[in-house]
């Protein structure tokens, strides 16, 4: 019987030949399939039986053993019908693992978040301000579980003194869902702006691509709002970012010592343009988010029964 040898990387450690009733024996499904049409997929199907006796010996994608555009594909039959044979192509999990590992960490240099606020958690939140605001945090974590990129949900406006646990749940909710692989985004209303300065340094193109981003991103998270440094610049920029959140409908939380009704109330630009800014950014956070006020003692405080005191 004739026999084919194949060209496609080592086989010798499968078997150095292969017969057309070989492949028929691999594959029932080919068991009826004249010659001539195996003959025509030949090459394709010694790649889907390298494919089936090397892939399970896998070690991870970094080791596939594919070379080039191949790396990390699995192909398979799909069908099999009288004028041919017809080949899927996907791509294996170890490879989706690994583009999952890098898109993770993307997902966090981009979040900007720090090694200590990726430590927040639900289960590290305050016990006395978990009883405090059981409906708030029970929402929170809801949304942290649930929550997907294709869903339009309103945030949480979180407002009240410090050191009662605003942040401490802001990034609770952003590390559940970054865990889970949905992009979200935290940083402070000042950090946000001097990236977007920083970005003018680069040119107008990086102010739109960063401006864009913050603009887009499934969630976003703006830490000690309406309390960064403030200019007719900035409120500018933040209103318009705002805007386009809530013109697509995208979650946005908030959280800050200022009462929703007085956001900005501390600046006072004699420019009426700049005043209409400031009540549309009032009205935007409104419509962006649920009013959420937290109360509870300083817990940042907590050290001081441990501090050090003077001996004379």
């Amino acid at each position: 019987m004739k026999r084919v040898q194949t060209a496609l990387g080592d086989f010798s450690k499968v078997k150095p030949f292969v017969t057309l009733d070989d492949l028929r024996k691999e594959f029932p499904v080919l068991q009826d399939v004249p010659d001539s049409l195996l003959k025509i997929s030949s090459g394709d199907l010694f790649e889907v039986l390298l494919i089936q006796r090397k892939c399970p010996l896998c070690t991870g994608y970094l080791n596939c053993w594919r070379d080039g555009d191949g790396k990390g594909e699995i192909r398979g039959i799909k069908s099999v019908t009288p004028h041919g044979i017809e080949f899927e192509e996907y791509t294996c999990q170890p490879a989706r693992d690994h583009f999952a590992r890098i898109a993770h960490a993307k997902m966090l240099e981009q979040a900007g978040m720090t090694k200590a606020e990726r430590r927040f958690s639900f289960n590290t939140f305050p016990p006395e301000q978990k009883e405090r605001h059981i409906k708030m945090v029970e929402h929170a974590e809801r949304f942290a579980n649930e929550f997907t990129p294709d869903k339009q949900e309103p945030g949480i406006y979180l407002f009240g003194s410090s050191g009662i646990g605003k942040t401490h749940l802001l990034l609770a909710v952003c590390n559940q869902l970054i865990d889970r692989g949905v992009p979200a985004v935290f940083t402070t209303a000042e950090k946000l702006m001097d990236r977007l300065r920083d970005a003018i340094r680069e040119g107008e193109g990086e102010l739109t691509r960063l401006k864009r981003w913050y603009s887009t991103v499934p969630m976003l998270a703006i830490d000690e709002f309406a309390q960064e440094t403030v200019s007719d610049w900035t409120l500018g920029k933040m209103f318009e970012i705002l805007d386009d959140r809530w013109q697509s409908g995208l979650s946005t939380w908030f959280a800050s010592n200022t009462e929703p009704p007085f956001v900005y109330d501390h600046y006072h630009p004699d420019d009426p343009r700049i005043a209409k800014v400031v009540k549309a950014l009032r009205s935007r956070v409104f419509e962006l988010a649920l009013a959420g006020r937290m109360t509870g003692r300083d817990h940042r405080l907590k050290n001081l029964a441990n501090a050090f005191e003077p001996e004379y």
